[in-house]
């Protein structure tokens, strides 16, 4: 029953396979038709992000979490990264960006982080996280502090270069591709604005 118990995160948040592959899928056999009537609750964990203080914002939690190095990785909805101990449900660390709560948002949504590991002086496994206000984070999976080499003080600024970039409505929502050392980001844009539509870029 403990090695039941035990699995029971890894099944229902998925696993480092999902990770890996993007499969949305776990291979583990533990967990049957037989069994599944056995299965119990092993923790419950709340991130506390309920869009306080936001002028303008849905409240969407859409992300998947991300399992690797005995932690799992969530972010919110207003992109609060959160590292949480596989084994006991407890919070190890948190990433705030502090988002612009006066923006009107066009999207709500943070469908989670990516994991990657390298061979790096600083920050050897990283979180990936991209942001509504167009940011793209990389963080300290150990800490959560950001990787100061990485970009601008552990950030880059993903409005450089962005016609008609409207704040709020140019944003990140999906996890980004890691592919060997490079770091694929998407773009989420505005609806509506016509002619002054933001371009909706693909940038490694």
């Amino acid at each position: 029953m403990m090695k039941l118990k035990r699995v029971l995160v890894s099944i229902l948040l998925l696993s480092l396979t999902s990770w890996v592959h993007a499969q949305q899928h776990t291979p583990h056999e533990q967990i049957s038709a037989q069994n599944v009537s056995r299965v119990k609750l092993t923790f419950q964990f709340q991130t506390g992000d309920l869009n306080q203080g936001f002028r303008d914002k849905g409240h969407s939690l859409q992300a998947t979490s991300v399992y690797g190095y005995g932690k799992l990785f969530v972010s919110s909805s207003s992109n609060l990264v959160i590292a949480v101990d596989a084994g006991s449900g407890e919070e190890i660390w948190h990433f705030d960006p502090i988002l612009d709560r006066e923006l009107d948002y066009s999207e709500s949504a943070s469908r989670g982080v990516s994991l990657w590991q390298g061979e790096a002086d600083e920050c050897p496994v990283r979180v990936f996280i991209g942001t509504l206000s167009s940011k793209l984070y990389a963080l300290d999976a150990n800490s959560g502090e950001p990787c100061l080499s990485f970009g601008e003080q552990g950030v880059i600024d993903l409005s450089q270069g962005i016609a008609n970039f409207r704040p709020g409505d140019y944003s990140v929502t999906s996890p980004v591709a890691v592919m060997s050392d490079r770091v694929i980001v998407g773009s989420a844009i505005g609806d509506n604005g016509a002619a002054e539509l933001e371009n909706g870029i693909v940038r490694a």
